[in-house]
């Protein structure tokens, strides 16, 4: 899909693996563009000189895959305008902008956290949200409030699951069609974040797609690479790459 006028532009691609939406707009003289990847989203705000129509969409498409001119100029500048706090609980914001040069104007990338936290009989359990992110975060060491929602609004600006240690995950549903299916995992994980243990749970999310060739071209969370799967319908696929995913 594609539409594109003077001030305003959308695209949409899908391929094995990846579904990718844009949308940039110049009525106001600056710009603003928007990419949802995968249920991965990224905004980026631009001065004066960019122009959504014509290249504007193809760029930032390009952008939204992981390539095009995008590129990072500077340190991200954060802020927080919220903070309640008492003895058994606190709440947090963050917002953040990193400078940018993109289709030769300069900007920055949106970026924006929530946590909040309560005491549970000496632990303290965490939920935190982004555009991108979700999950749980449990402090068994001895914090106070409001550090503790801090930490967590720090630990959900990155991946809560790291790659690199042992997790465990279990589905949690997942849905077939005829040629596509998705599925969504809640992960867990012992680590440290801060100096602190944790126990932290995440929710990943994948797909699949019915390929020219037979096979099924499965991808974990909003990663841009894909793997192959060989099963005769899309249920069997999803549930042949959530065990990949999971591991």
């Amino acid at each position: 899909y594609e539409y594109n006028d003077v001030y305003y532009c959308e695209q949409e691609v899908e391929c094995p693996g990846t579904w990718a939406y844009v949308w940039c707009d110049s009525y106001s003289g600056s710009g603003q563009c928007t990419c949802d990847r995968n249920g991965g989203y990224f905004s980026v705000s631009v001065d004066d000189g960019f122009v959504a129509g014509g290249a504007g969409c193809d760029r930032m498409m390009e952008a939204c895959l992981g390539g095009g001119e995008l590129e990072v100029v500077g340190d991200p500048v954060c802020r927080s305008d919220y903070l309640e706090q008492n003895q058994n609980y606190c709440g947090t914001n963050l917002y953040c902008e990193t400078p940018v040069e993109f289709g030769g104007a300069t900007g920055s990338i949106q970026s924006w956290s929530d946590a909040w936290c309560e005491n549970y009989n000496d632990e303290w359990v965490c939920n935190c949200y982004t555009g991108n992110t979700s999950g749980q975060v449990t402090f068994s060491d001895a914090l106070t409030s409001p550090d503790v929602c801090y930490d967590a609004i720090g630990a959900c600006g990155s991946a809560l699951i790291d790659p690199n240690l042992p997790s465990s995950c279990a589905p949690r549903s997942q849905w077939a069609y005829s040629n596509d299916c998705s599925f969504e995992l809640e992960c867990s994980q012992a680590r440290e974040i801060n100096g602190n243990q944790v126990e932290v749970s995440a929710w990943q999310y994948g797909g699949c797609q019915l390929s020219g060739t037979g096979e099924w071209e499965c991808s974990c969370g909003g990663s841009t690479s894909s793997f192959a799967v060989a099963e005769v319908n899309a249920w069997d696929a999803c549930s042949a790459a959530s065990s990949q995913c999971g591991r």
